[in-house]
This record gives structure tokens, C-alpha cells and sequence, in this order.
């Protein structure tokens, strides 16, 4: 049978969870593994999700709209204030190019595809995370598509194979994290924040929801694997030195399900998680995940570096302190229904304000990041950070997506000239984006020097033959191209200079 009724230590697991994150985001030492706390997010939501499905699927009583109006009321409200009010502090802080990066994920979030935004912005080129104050709703977004995926995947199985829920639930699991340890190996950033890729938590916490694992019927068990599961929990958070995602995730859901599965009966994890503070903090973990990161990223962004170890700690205090506020008088009002609004004016003003959202955001990236709100002086200014010259442009540097020259062209010489016109070059400046940054320099002495030379320049590409990147997709390519550039710098430079 499916649990049900309420588990206050859950709530003491989800305060765990977000005073992890939060930790970990102000940079308070000890919480170096802090980011696995949206892993225990993760597998508590999958768990709760299942519970809530699955009892209603066994009653006849589960229906969509009914599922989606509790999901508009549970995450809408605070989430939209909080966009609401991030927006206009960035309208106020950021210039053009940040503002415009704002736009995109403001946008992306609006419509829960935050972290597929992320994930395709994520580069050598990209702003620093730590200025990008909706990055955090990568993880609703991972959330909100399992929501809208996994009660329709539920009424197709419980009408077609109901004995076979939990193994197709066990299987899709397996194959999500098989599927993820493969992604980190190619490209570590997509297995971060892709769904597919992330499913397999959701899928351990709801696999709880079904009896998928032994019952314990022992005290003495369920205490020991209760504190294990804290352990195990704590061994994440506290070090943070493992393999991320999967196998640090694998650990902390792990330790996540050994507590929400023994703790059922009580015990030493179930006494210390039920505690009123434990529950006071899970009650509000919701808007205090929602609330820090944007205030951590605007703090750092105005005062224009990280912030001390005082500045976290107040941080902390402060997004409890907010967070209070918006689960006091925006989030338990619509979910206690004290705001009382008919299913169909709830969903046509949950349409109105994504697409307002969405509005605001195209408003700014049509506007190109509304430069005109600053002075024509920081105007000029700002343009002259981002004028980077020539030789960062796809006919002179490739980039990720290899838009720039061949390995063919580069064979052939067919590279960018430096320094003066000339028959034959006489140097070649070989290197990534620091090696576009220096060509300019080099171009203009060389042209005064009458010394021709050719640029060949490739993102995030070390120029060594042998170069490990992170990513085994990141090193084919660069290797891919570094191969015929040494072998232009043996070979063609050494008999131009002989």
C-alpha cells in the first residue's frame, strides 16, 4: 500500500536539504558538497509525487486538472514574486550584455525550461554562474517536467500493466543513470541540467512510494539504517570531493531513501528530522531555495566581489528571514486556498503571468539589454569591454559549435594574416581564447615590424597536442584541432624561418 498522511520528518529532511544549498551557495565553510541537497529535493519530490499519484490512481479519484491546480498553487505564487522582484532589481544593476543573460533565463524559467537554457549557455564565453541570478530554477524546472511527464506515464500503466508499475518504474530508473554516468563522461554540463538525466532521483523516491523495497519490521534496523542514511547524507555535503553528478547524487539519494523509508516507524533519524525546527525550517525550504540565490548573486554583483564569510552568514539569516515572509503571506494563502479563486480564473491568470514573464523577457533581448537606460558616457564605455577586434570572429577563431576555420584550411594556410602583407608567414600565433586576446597586440607590432604571420585560434583549446579536457567530446575536438596546427608549427614555420 502506498504511504500517506503527513511526515514531519520530511520536512526535517527538506531542511537539511535547502540549509545545504544555502550554505554551500554563501561559500560558509564545511558545506563544500553542499549542492547535493537538490538531490535530496529531488528524491523527497519524487517520493511525495508517487504517493499523492498513485492513491488517488488506487481510489479512481486522480484527475489532471485537479493535480494541476495544486501544482499552479504550490509553485506559482513564489516563484513569480520572486522573478517579479529579481527583474527589477536587474533592470536597476545589471548593464546591456548581463541584462540580456537575464532576459534569456527569466524567459526559460517563466516556461520551465530553465535548465535547458543553462545548459546550451554554459561555455567559455558564457557569464560567470555565480552573476546569473535565476539559475537556481534549473531544479523546478527538472521537477516541473517530471510533473508534467510522470501522471501521465502513471495512468497509462495503471491502466494497461498495473502489476507491472514498479518494475517499468525500476527500469526507467536504471536506465536514466546509466544513461547519465555516460553523458558525464561527454559532456559533464548536459548531464547536469538536463531531465533525462536526473530522472532516475525522482524515479528512487517514488519507487519508496510503491513498496519497492524490503519492509522493516525491526526497531533495531530501522535505527541503524536511519542514522545511516544521515551519514551517508552528511558524508556529501560535508566533503563535496566525489564524482558529480552521479555518483555524489547516488550517495545522497541513497542516504535520503534509507531515511524516508525507516523513519516511517520512528526512531533516532524520524526524532531528530521531527524536531520543530527542523520542520519550522522544511515548512519554508521552498521560498528559501527560491529567495537566497537570487539575493547571494545581487549582493556579490554590487559589491562587486565574493562575499566574506560575515556577508554569507547574514545572507543566510536574511533569505530565512524573507523566506518567512513569502511563505507566510504568498505561498500558504493560495495552497490553503484563504485566496479563494475558481480552477478557471487560477489557470488563466497561471497563463497570464508566464506569458507576462516570457513578454518581459523577449522586451529586453528585442531591446538588445535596453542600453539606453544607462548614460550616453557608460554607454560608450561599457561597448568598449565587449569591442574585442577581428580575430575573435568566426572567420578568424573557431568556436565550440565549429564555426571558424577547418582542420583543412588550416593544413592549407588558409588562416587569418597578421602584422604586414607578405609572400610567405614567418609566424604562426596558435592558441584559445588568451591567444585572441593577445593577437591584436601582436598583429599591430608585427605590421611595424614588416613581419607577416597567421592566427589560428580555437575556444577552450589549450594549443598542446596531448591536451585532457573535462569533457571526452571536449578533447576529440580540440585535439582534432591542435593535430594539424603542431604540425604547421613543425613543419611549414620551420622552413619559413630557414
Amino acid at each position: 500500500m502506498i504511504p500517506r498522511g503527513y511526515r514531519p520528518e520530511i520536512d526535517g529532511l527538506r531542511a537539511i536539504a535547502v540549509l545545504s544549498v544555502v550554505s554551500f551557495h554563501a561559500g560558509l565553510p564545511g558545506f563544500a558538497g553542499g549542492f547535493a541537497g537538490v538531490d535530496v529535493f529531488f528524491v523527497i519530490s519524487g517520493y511525495l509525487m508517487a504517493s499523492l499519484v498513485g492513491t488517488e490512481l488506487e481510489s479512481g479519484g486522480f484527475g489532471l486538472r485537479d493535480f494541476y491546480e495544486r501544482r499552479i498553487r504550490r509553485i506559482f505564487p513564489a516563484l513569480f514574486a520572486m522573478l517579479a522582484a529579481s527583474t527589477v532589481i536587474a533592470l536597476i544593476l545589471f548593464p546591456p550584455a548581463e541584462l540580456i543573460y537575464f532576459a534569456r533565463s527569466l524567459k526559460a524559467a517563466a516556461l520551465f525550461v530553465s535548465n535547458v537554457q543553462f545548459a546550451k549557455e554554459a561555455g567559455y564565453f558564457d557569464i560567470e554562474s555565480s552573476i546569473k541570478p535565476l539559475l537556481h530554477t534549473w531544479s523546478l524546472a527538472v521537477e516541473e517536467q517530471f510533473y508534467i511527464v510522470f501522471p501521465i506515464a502513471m495512468i497509462l500503466v495503471h491502466r494497461f500493466a498495473p502489476s507491472r508499475i514498479v518494475p517499468i518504474m525500476l527500469a526507467a530508473m536504471l536506465f536514466s543513470l546509466a544513461a547519465g554516468v555516460v553523458e558525464t563522461g561527454r559532456d559533464p554540463t548536459v548531464a547536469f541540467y538536463l531531465a533525462q538525466y536526473r530522472v532516475w532521483e525522482l524515479l528512487f523516491g517514488a519507487l519508496l512510494a510503491f513498496n519497492a523495497f524490503p519492509a522493516l519490521r525491526k526497531p533495531w534496523t530501522c535505527n541503524l539504517l536511519g542514522a545511516f542514511g544521515l551519514v551517508l547524507i552528511a558524508a556529501v555535503v560535508f566533503r563535496g570531493d566525489t564524482a558529480f553528478p552521479e555518483l555524489s547524487a547516488l550517495i545522497a539519494c541513497t542516504g535520503t531513501a534509507l531515511v524516508i523509508h525507516t523513519s516511517a516507524r520512528g526512531g533516532f533519524a524520524a526524532r531528530v528530522l521531527s524536531s520543530g525546527p527542523m520542520v519550522f525550517i522544511g515548512l519554508m525550504s521552498y521560498s528559501i531555495y527560491l529567495w537566497h540565490w537570487p539575493m547571494i548573486v545581487f549582493t556579490r554583483y554590487f559589491f562587486g566581489h565574493d562575499l566574506s564569510r560575515m556577508q554569507g552568514v547574514s545572507i543566510v539569516i536574511l533569505s530565512i528571514g524573507v523566506a518567512y515572509v513569502s511563505w507566510r503571506y504568498i505561498e500558504l494563502p493560495f495552497r490553503s486556498r484563504a485566496i479563494q479563486v475558481s480552477r478557471g480564473r487560477l489557470f488563466a491568470c497561471a497563463s497570464s503571468v508566464v506569458c507576462l514573464a516570457a513578454a518581459t523577457g523577449a522586451f529586453v533581448l528585442v531591446g538588445n539589454g535596453l542600453p539606453e537606460r544607462l548614460p550616453a558616457a557608460a554607454r560608450a564605455v561599457y561597448a568598449a569591454a565587449f569591442d574585442k577586434g577581428r580575430f575573435y570572429e568566426a572567420g578568424c577563431f573557431t568556436v565550440s559549435d565549429h564555426n571558424g576555420p577547418s582542420v583543412s584550411d588550416i593544413k592549407d594556410g588558409r588562416l587569418c594574416a597578421m602584422g604586414a602583407s607578405g609572400a610567405s608567414p614567418q609566424f604562426l600565433v596558435w592558441g584559445d581564447s588568451h591567444a585572441a586576446a593577445m593577437a591584436a597586440a601582436i598583429d599591430t607590432a608585427a605590421a611595424e615590424q614588416g613581419i607577416h604571420g597567421l592566427f589560428a585560434g580555437h575556444a577552450s583549446c589549450p594549443p598542446a597536442g596531448d591536451v585532457t579536457l573535462s569533457g571526452a567530446n571536449d578533447t576529440r575536438r580540440c585535439k582534432g584541432f591542435n593535430r594539424p596546427c603542431g604540425s604547421l608549427w613543425r613543419g611549414s614555420i620551420y622552413r619559413w624561418f630557414s
